[in-house]
């Protein structure tokens, strides 16, 4: 029964460890980012698999997307869950 508790809480604690998570100086928001080059695609094409992946894995494509720039080559998405930090408490 006690190697079972240790185990327990070995368990509770590797999964409750949390993730480092970028924020904004100014801002204060969480930030993800995450460019790449990819060869033999113009940054249009990049841009069409982005929204066309966003269409086919969202319920409402719409609600999720922010800011949809075409000509930038950008889209910004709406966050689904709220984050807190341990220091913002």
């Amino acid at each position: 029964m006690r190697l079972l508790q240790i185990l327990c809480l070995c368990l509770i604690t590797s999964i409750s460890y949390g993730q480092e998570i970028p924020v904004r100086e100014d801002s204060g928001k969480a930030e993800y980012k995450n460019g790449a080059a990819v060869a033999g695609l113009t940054k249009q094409k990049l841009y069409d698999r982005g929204v066309a992946w966003i269409n086919k894995y969202y319920v409402n494509p719409n609600g999720v997307m922010k800011t949809q720039d075409a000509e930038g080559g950008k889209i910004v998405g709406r966050a689904r869950y709220k984050l807190s930090r341990i220091e913002d408490k």
